[in-house]
């Protein structure tokens, strides 16, 4: 009797909940003659292979198979990209925010995404991002300049507490905004030109800028009333 094989077992999924082991050892102990434990140790071992093919059963669903599935861990402890700091919040933010750019699957080098292109002068000191025309938020409403750089400020906002708002440092001002030594936050060096306009002013030359600006860190979330709501998140959907 090869129980690792059986037909029910792969329908039901099992190996998920069963070691297969432990159940091939059972099995062998049942109908093994020359085992040598006796009556009352054959009936412990039915009852204990009886309560492994039950106990999954109860805990199942009675679904189809879902084409993807992703083992997050933990529940996430918060989804928003100002504060976020584990593992299993970046995976979901990942999933729902878009920054400025984002990589390349294959070379991991920073392509477009809610930029559509950028220039860099020649000082490599500004970068300047121009947003797709076609941006909306979860809401049905454009996605501006101005979100962008409300979603800056609000992260290096000291009253946000973001741990890793060092990622913003490169910003001109930036870290002089987060430890409170600066107060007005026009200075610090993200400014909307025009509605789809994003100039980016840094310290130094950082050549590694454009990677930065898909940071979960540089994603968006902004506080915006909702039917029936009195605030509410609100994301961006996916360029159309």
């Amino acid at each position: 009797m090869n129980l690792s094989t059986s037909p029910l077992l792969r329908r039901q999924g099992w190996a998920r909940f069963v070691n297969r082991d432990i159940v091939v050892r059972l099995a062998t102990c049942v109908h093994s003659q020359t085992a040598g434990i006796g009556r009352w140790g054959r009936q412990t071992c039915i009852f204990l292979l009886c309560a492994l093919f039950l106990f999954p059963a109860g805990c199942m669903r009675n679904e189809p198979r879902a084409d993807l599935v992703i083992i997050n861990g933990a529940e996430p402890e918060s989804l928003d990209p100002a504060i976020i700091t584990g593992q299993p919040d970046l995976r979901v933010v990942s999933a729902i925010f878009e920054g400025l750019t984002r990589l390349d699957p294959k070379t991991s080098a920073p392509i477009p995404s809610l930029a559509e292109r950028w220039d860099i002068s020649p000082d490599s000191r500004t970068y300047t991002f121009h947003l797709r025309p076609n941006l909306v938020w979860s809401t049905g409403e454009p996605i501006t300049a101005d979100d962008v750089v409300y979603s800056w400020i609000r992260a290096l906002n000291p009253a946000t507490a973001s741990d890793y708002a060092g990622q913003l440092f490169y910003l001109k001002n930036g870290e002089e905004f987060n430890a409170g030594t600066i107060k007005d936050p026009s200075l610090v060096g993200v400014h909307a030109v025009d509605r789809d306009t994003v100039r980016v002013d840094l310290k130094n030359p950082t050549a590694f800028f454009s990677i930065c600006a898909r940071s979960q860190r540089w994603r968006w979330c902004r506080i915006r009333p909702l039917r029936n709501m009195a605030t509410a998140g609100s994301w961006p959907s996916r360029c159309r």
